[in-house]
């Protein structure tokens, strides 16, 4: 075992958390003379045993320590005073004595610790950042934080085992692993997955394996040749996906009424928990959150400006976390026609009679034929569905009022209107 040595001191002091003196021109000192001052015949104190002698002192081999070799480096030597003496020993010049670095850079550094920014910072630069904290010539910049990460573990003499996971969407029975920020010497050798519900184990620095539903327990064994192997492990649940919901059902069109019927089959592997219909004329959407939903009806006759045309009817389905999707189907409403015959008492086809036909807001006036094979038929187009009244004028002659009650859809051309007098 290396003896853990203070040099002849320039200056007389206190060694940091400690309470022997130093003073210059002082004979070489044991480990156990500072850390066992009542002479008591043991190496060392309770305290002494997780201090830094066991990561400088003892014999832990250089090549377990995780940092880059060679000149300009702090292992550019075979020598281990050396090499410990560039990163540990900064809290009084001219005395050799490895204090531990403090690797959490959140934390205060206590007595007897060094600082994070007074060891790796003076080639790294440390701090928050580059510019108040500038690193050495030729050197990559690392924060504070960063250091702390690399020096926690730069003296383990095995490999460190860590992995991350993901869980994909929409199928999340499917787990995704990274083990890129797992620690060996140099290259790790083998990483080993035990995905935990017994199926065969995987290999290789990234992984993905499909559970059904349930918890279970991932363990990473990383090996790396001439330091064994460590293994980590993340207990993980996973849920059966939820796909989105697919928007189903039939569409049925009454071409007399202009009405259509919309009747709902939509789906979901958890709930559908609201339907909605967009008809597609400009009216207002239809929603129903009540199961079962529908059916939903619409009188495309009832808008207001109401005209045939190409409507497009879009219905929604969503699902309990509000995914959705849709469906279409079209409709194509046409305009009726009314028409007949005007006659006289006798029975005479009358000619020039107006006739005017009535439905709401909704007027027509056409007139009969007054010559030829149609004399005295009459055709009004250009009508919704509906129930219409018919007047009719010809003088002298008279007719009822209306003359005739006619409901459009399909179209009517059958009409005849007869006149009560003269």
């Amino acid at each position: 075992m290396m003896r853990c040595v203070h040099r002849a001191l320039p200056i007389v002091g206190l060694l940091v958390g400690l309470s022997l003196p130093v003073t210059a021109g002082a004979q070489e000192l044991s480990c156990g003379d500072c850390h066992n001052p009542n002479g008591v015949a043991v190496p060392h104190s309770d305290g002494c045993r997780d201090t830094s002698c066991t990561e400088s002192c003892h014999a832990k081999p250089l090549a377990a320590i995780k940092h880059n070799t060679g000149p300009g480096t702090p292992l550019d030597s075979t020598d281990r005073t050396t090499i410990c003496e560039n990163c540990h020993n900064r809290p009084f010049e001219g005395v050799y004595h490895p204090y531990k670095i403090n690797v959490s850079a959140g934390t205060p550094t206590a007595a007897g610790m060094i600082d994070l920014d007074l060891a790796c910072g003076r080639c790294h630069g440390g701090g928050t950042n580059s510019t108040s904290n500038p690193p050495a010539p030729g050197v990559a910049y690392l924060t504070k934080a960063n250091l702390g990460d690399f020096a926690l573990n730069m003296h383990a003499d095995k490999p460190v085992a860590t992995f991350g996971y993901t869980i994909d969407r929409p199928n999340t029975l499917v787990v995704n692993v990274d083990a890129t920020q797992s620690l060996c010497l140099d290259v790790c050798d083998a990483y080993d997955w035990d995905w935990g519900d017994g199926s065969p184990h995987s290999s290789g620095v990234t992984a993905t394996h499909e559970y059904v539903e349930g918890n279970y327990t991932i363990t990473l064994t990383v090996r790396d040749t001439g330091m064994g192997a460590d293994s980590f492990s993340r207990a993980i649940s996973v849920e059966a996906p939820d796909y989105p919901p697919t928007a189903g059902g039939t569409c049925s069109f009454n071409a007399n009424t202009w009405t259509e019927t919309l009747t709902d089959a939509s789906t979901d592997d958890h709930a559908v928990v609201k339907v909605t219909v967009n008809w597609g004329d400009g009216s207002m959407l239809t929603t129903d959150a009540s199961v079962p939903f529908g059916p939903f009806t619409h009188a495309y006759a009832n808008v207001a400006p109401a005209s045939p045309g190409y409507y497009t009817i879009t219905q929604t389905a969503f699902d309990t976390i509000g995914q959705q999707s849709t469906r279409t189907c079209t409709v194509t409403p046409t305009y009726f026609t009314l028409g007949g015959t005007v006659k006289s008492k006798a029975g005479v086809n009358l000619g020039s009679a107006t006739v005017t036909v009535k439905m709401g807001t909704t007027t027509r006036t056409a007139y009969t034929a007054s010559t030829g094979p149609g004399a005295g038929t009459f055709s009004v187009g250009s009508l919704k569905p509906g129930t219409y009244t018919v007047r009719v004028v010809k003088t002298p002659h008279t007719f009822t009022v209306p003359a005739a009650t006619i409901t459009l859809g399909p179209s009517s051309s059958g009409t005849v209107i007869t006149a009560i007098a003269p």
